[in-house]
């Protein structure tokens, strides 16, 4: 069946913070003593190293911080290429639609269509563009 013998133990967490002291009575007022442990919880944040691992030869970071440095500066140009080109292109539509005639100049007041054509006589065979519903002004 099954063997006794080769139990593993229970998985249990590493502990990260070493144990709690026992508090000491004190005079200290309160509020000195939340700052102390701000204080001091800051301190150990600082300490630790924000990247673990070991550093590149620099026969190669040379060149990859030149690649990297490329990179940045050509993202930088594009994004601030793309927000002028942005800018220009939404003033170029804000002028033209300040400048356009009312909708009733430009719209054909025929129902049947923009577009008559004629036969040789001159008399209507065809509209063309026709809205079945009306003008559409959306």
């Amino acid at each position: 069946m099954s063997n006794k013998g080769s139990r593993r133990p229970p998985l249990v967490a590493d502990r990260r913070y070493p144990a709690a002291k026992k508090a000491r009575k004190s005079t200290k007022t309160a509020k000195t003593a939340t700052k102390s442990r701000a204080t001091s919880s800051r301190s150990a944040r600082r300490k630790t190293s924000r990247r673990s691992g070991r550093k590149l030869p620099w026969i190669f970071a040379l060149p990859l911080a030149l690649v990297r440095w490329v990179f940045r500066l050509g993202l930088k140009t594009a994004l601030i290429g793309a927000l002028i080109g942005g800018l220009l292109l939404a003033g170029a539509v804000a002028y033209y639609a300040s400048s356009m005639p009312p909708l009733a100049a430009m719209v054909d007041g025929r129902a049947k269509g923009s577009v008559t054509l004629l036969d040789r006589y001159g008399d209507t065979f065809a509209w063309r563009g026709q809205q079945y519903a009306g003008l559409v002004t959306a």
